[in-house]
């Protein structure tokens, strides 16, 4: 979660700066009720989001990281699921995005994302349409000057720099994984682009709106993990941890 977190500015590198950024964002955080315990969710501005987890008895279970941007994706969410690797209070939704062309079903692709606030949402609404606020956190990201260098460079002869795979959603065989993660690896052109500041750390990380596929994602990611300056109209290409709250129809 330390990689994660420094996608925000978050120069978290052990356990006990973990703990102790859980902590300070649990006592500054707005409670936000949930089915089962409560979400503390502190913003120091920025649309940096930090969502801490309490469960039943008042324990403080694990956090994850929010970019609040202002992105809004259709999609056709499934079902919830929960995450072998994940905490009480981790989970994610499995849906589709761009099925509402029937005369283009190959549009069509799965898509998996880990909510933060997942136990605000009841099961019984689902499967449905909801617009989502969908944030890709940087694992790695390489940028490209043009179509013409990705596929150069990148080894894509004849890919369009649109791509999109949930590729922690299957196995190698392409059957769904029994212990799936909210992992995708895409590539898309560069719409808007930022340095921004965490308020709270004074750190620098990157933000970026990317059209990739049937949908506009906010990336963030750490300078660090950035080959190549990051500007509009450039191809990007990277690994993602993927993370998206349900909006009000």
């Amino acid at each position: 979660m330390s990689g994660l977190l420094s996608c925000l500015g978050y120069p978290v590198t052990d356990e006990k700066g973990f703990l102790a950024l859980l902590e300070a964002c649990a006592r500054k955080g707005e409670r936000v009720e949930a089915v089962r315990g409560c979400y503390r969710r502190w913003s120091p501005g920025g649309n940096v989001e930090i969502w801490v987890q309490e469960n039943e008895a008042g324990e403080l279970v694990g956090l994850n990281p929010f970019y609040a941007g202002a992105n809004r994706v259709p999609v056709l969410v499934r079902r919830a699921i929960s995450l072998p690797r994940g905490g009480e209070m981790d989970g994610a939704f499995l849906g589709s995005v761009g099925y509402q062309d029937e005369l283009a079903p190959e549009r069509e692709f799965d898509i998996l994302f880990e909510a933060p606030d997942i136990l605000r949402h009841p099961r019984s609404d689902l499967p449905g349409l909801f617009p989502v606020r969908l944030s890709a956190f940087a694992f790695a990201l390489q940028v490209f000057a043009d179509v013409e260098e990705f596929r150069r460079v990148g080894g894509m002869s004849d890919a369009g720099p649109d791509r999109f795979l949930a590729h922690g959603l299957y196995t190698e065989e392409g059957e769904y994984a029994p212990e799936p993660e909210a992992h995708a690896i895409f590539s898309g052109r560069v719409l808007e682009c930022a340095r921004r500041t965490n308020p709270e750390t004074g750190v620098v990380f990157q933000w970026a709106l990317v059209e990739t596929r049937e949908m506009k994602v906010e990336v963030v990611g750490a300078t660090e993990d950035i080959v190549g300056e990051v500007e509009p109209g450039r191809i990007v290409q990277g690994s993602f941890w993927l993370a998206g709250r349900l909006l009000e129809v």
